[in-house]
């Protein structure tokens, strides 16, 4: 548009039109009015009037005819390629000021982002910036298409510029080279039951792939992730794991991680052994075990459980009629269930049985080894007794009592005495019931001593020490040599109380049950409790082991926290035995043993020592 100022005739009108041409020939929209109002004839108070409106919404105006523009680069549409890094930034120009934030609508391409956006809700990306910068690397083809728009201030406010200026903004996603691989296999591991299991494969691929866990070659339901886990294994988790990875190029297997349940299996060692016993009599059936995790026990009767047998052993008494049957032990672990064969409890009215004999092998030095046994029944009872020194050399026991002497003491007098064997003067007497009895023979000439003896019922012991003061190892022996049977005298109590030293000069007794039946005995290893009879030096924590051979029955360290407690304590009173304090440190069980050979081991824990005294009582059946 060309305005001509001579056409003004007043110089005034010439200089203000002047001025307004300039800022009309730098704003376009002022040029459009400005020759609109000279062609409809408005003056030129008008044409300025008109002007200044326009100014005033320059910005607005400019935004809605195209000054302000949206760009991008590379620009829309895009294109990227699965598996290539790629990078799009956006921004306004040509406007007033830099956009203070924006938001974006749409689906991203997968594996790409927008830097510093927010997702809230989903789909819908804020940020606030001057620009935009999409960036990452495609996983996946396809074309994907935003709606961008930008604000003046952050936080998305202040006015926008939105569809009018911004159109959508695609990005094509082109497939690319398909490829698949294995980086890093699953690892094999060897747990134990209730550890965790976690299993990872690690993939380079394009595009994405999927995956799918498989045991033993069988897909495991939804274990369709990269990982794999099991919070706690169970045994049938053991196994071959493998995973099945997925994408357009084919598919590949990973190699096979092998679980192992580290551990053994319950097994029975010893199972428990039929017992014959009297009406009102006990019986013990005793399950030897082993496994890891430690087995659980479960005692059957005739298959059925019972209530709350749950230990290695299960004693019976006050046995009835309806006793009478079968007893296994199930045993098991996380591993398994196995169950012991059965023993068959029967009852025999007419039985019997008696303690035949008591041993005792312990060091003697600088103390007196003091045996003890009792005599009930009615008459007089036959003991054999004997103390074995030199013959323990032949036998390949090292450090022996070269000469040890017993006497037979009743209320503190000495019935009997012998030094040497060889000495008693009825040898002939002394060898035949040796001889009956199943004891060894001694060396000939030898320095043990040994001798027969008739005694009344009641209690006696047997001091035993080394001539001169003598040392070393003896074995102490009582015999009942008297007839077998119901009727007659029998040795109802058997102990010895000595010093109990380590390894092999533990104390040791041995005793042996006679008879059809199975006997019921109280067995205890007392040590604290000796100090309130003024012994001195006691053992202050015995530790009792019993044996059948090499099989180990049962164990006592502290007798007031087993499960027998009460039984043993009405026990002891039924037997005459003095009373034990149910929290200290001695030992005791009862049980019911068929007829043999049986051996106490004492020690003290953590190899203590001390003088201790193990007692072995005939518990009677239940009138």
């Amino acid at each position: 548009m060309i305005i001509r100022l001579s056409h003004l005739g007043h110089p005034r009108l010439q200089m203000v039109a002047a001025l307004a041409t300039l800022f009309l020939q730098r704003t376009p929209v002022l040029k459009v009015v400005a020759e609109t109002q000279f062609r409809s004839g408005i003056g030129v108070p008008g044409i300025l009037k008109s002007a200044f409106l326009a100014a005033v919404a320059l910005g607005r105006l400019d935004a809605q005819t195209g000054a302000t523009q949206f760009t991008s680069n590379p620009s829309s549409p895009a294109t990227a390629t699965v598996g290539q890094e790629f990078q799009l930034v956006f921004t306004i120009v040509g406007a007033t000021g830099n956009p203070g934030s924006w938001t974006v609508t749409g689906s991203l391409p997968p594996g790409l982002s927008l830097t510093g956006a927010v997702e809230d809700p989903a789909g819908t990306y804020k940020f606030n910036s001057e620009n935009g910068i999409i960036t990452g690397t495609p996983t996946q083809p396809g074309s994907y298409e935003l709606t961008i728009v930008a604000w003046q201030f952050a936080g998305q406010s202040g006015d926008s510029i939105g569809s009018a200026i911004i159109p959508p903004l695609v990005i094509n996603v082109e497939g690319g080279a398909a490829s698949l691989e294995i980086t890093s296999h699953p690892q094999s591991a060897s747990l134990q039951v209730g550890q965790p299991f976690e299993l990872t494969v690690g993939v380079d691929a394009s595009p994405a792939p999927t995956f799918q866990w498989q045991k033993d070659g069988q897909p495991i339901p939804n274990a369709t992730q990269s990982s794999f886990s099991i919070p706690q294994v169970g045994v049938s988790d053991a196994g071959s794991y493998t995973v099945v990875v997925t994408n357009s190029s084919g598919s590949l297997t990973s190699d096979p991680a092998v679980l192992a349940i580290l551990g053994d299996g319950p097994e029975v060692l010893a199972d428990p052994v039929s017992q014959v016993t009297l009406t009102g009599g006990g019986a013990s059936f005793i399950v030897s075990v082993a496994g890891d995790p430690t087995p659980e026990i479960q005692w059957l009767k005739d298959g059925l459980p019972i209530t709350g047998a749950t230990g290695p052993i299960l004693n019976l008494s006050g046995i009835g009629p309806s006793d009478a049957g079968s007893y296994a032990a199930e045993v098991s672990n996380a591993l398994g269930t196995v169950v012991s064969a059965a023993a068959v409890l029967s009852i025999d009215a007419d039985g019997f049985s008696r303690l035949s004999n008591l041993s005792t092998r312990t060091l003697v030095s600088g103390t007196t080894l003091i045996p003890g046994f009792a005599i009930e029944g009615s008459g007089e009872g036959i003991v054999l007794a004997r103390a074995v020194g030199p013959t323990l050399d032949s036998l390949g026991v090292g450090g022996a009592m070269a000469d040890p002497q017993i006497r037979i003491v009743r209320e503190g007098s000495n019935l009997v005495t012998n030094d040497n064997w060889g000495d008693f003067p009825d040898q002939t007497l002394l060898e035949e019931t040796r001889t009956r009895l199943g004891a060894f023979a001694l060396d000939s000439g030898s320095a043990d001593a040994g001798l027969v003896v008739s005694l009344d019922t009641g209690p006696y012991s047997m001091p035993t020490t080394g001539v001169a003061g003598s040392a070393g190892v003896v074995l102490v022996e009582v015999y009942d040599a008297g007839l077998f049977g119901a009727n007659q005298p029998r040795l109802v109590n058997l102990s010895a109380r000595s010093q109990v030293g380590t390894g092999s000069n533990r104390l040791i007794p041995g005793f042996v049950i006679e008879g059809d039946v199975a006997k019921t005995v109280l067995i205890r290893a007392v040590g604290p409790t000796l100090a309130n009879f003024n012994v001195q030096g006691v053992l202050g924590d015995p530790v009792m082991r019993l044996f059948s051979g090499n099989l180990e029955l049962a164990v006592n360290d502290n007798w007031g926290t087993g499960t027998d407690t009460d039984l043993i304590e009405s026990t002891a009173a039924t037997v005459g035995a003095f009373p034990i304090d149910p929290a200290s440190r001695d030992s005791a069980l009862q049980i019911t043993l068929n007829p043999g050979a049986y051996t106490v081991q004492v020690a003290g824990v953590e190899n203590t020592t001390g003088v201790c005294l193990v007692e072995v009582y005939e518990v009677p059946p239940a009138p």
